[in-house]
């Protein structure tokens, strides 16, 4: 077998190999020019060891050539997660969590013109958790504190779950991010303390 061969069939039996664990193995691989399509040829007796082309993926034969290309979109790479974290204040992103709070408040006829003193909030792929203290406007009047689970949408920031409001179950020995992580398991644990 020929230098060349050799090198065609290593060349090949790899883009099988990477081909067979997925699309999002071929990323940046560098079997192809383009870093988004990755080509591997070969012929003789490269083609008996073949593996289904992964989704995406054409295989053509042509003269005793098979050559498969696997192009993978920015949605084929795997889901990045995002590090909680806490919004500042003044950040549009905090307001409208807030809002989203007051609004649930007003909903249930709970004072409404209130701020929240914040004792924890944290966002993170969609999803934020806060605990806050609610008072009056003037500070005269403060309420029980409430822990509020929400989530983002195209219409923004919804409150998915509230713990603390009164007729809560009690939750025993569990903690209250257990008790948000049983009821909304999609929720990430990085929300809470």
């Amino acid at each position: 077998m020929s230098r060349a061969a050799v090198s065609k069939l290593v060349l090949v039996t790899t883009a099988i190999a990477l081909v067979a664990l997925g699309a999002s193995a071929l990323v940046g691989c560098g079997l192809g020019g383009d870093p988004t399509t990755t080509t591997a040829a070969s012929t003789g007796a490269a083609t008996t060891a073949t593996a289904p082309p992964a989704t995406g993926a054409t295989t053509t034969t042509a003269g005793g050539v098979s050559e498969t290309t696997t192009t993978i979109s920015s949605t084929d790479a795997p889901p990045t997660t995002q590090p909680a974290y806490t919004p500042p204040t003044g950040d549009p992103e905090r307001a409208a969590i807030m809002d989203a709070q007051r609004a649930w408040m007003a909903a249930q006829g709970l004072p409404s013109d209130v701020v929240f003193v914040v004792d924890w909030l944290r966002v993170s792929q969609g999803w934020a958790y806060s605990q806050v203290q609610p008072e009056s406007t003037d500070g005269a009047n403060k309420y029980e504190g409430l822990d509020f689970l929400l989530q983002k949408s195209a219409n923004g920031w919804t409150v998915t779950d509230v713990f603390g409001a009164e007729g809560d179950v009690d939750i025993g020995p569990n903690s209250i991010r257990d008790y948000f992580l049983a009821r909304h398991p999609s929720a990430p644990p990085s929300l809470f303390p």
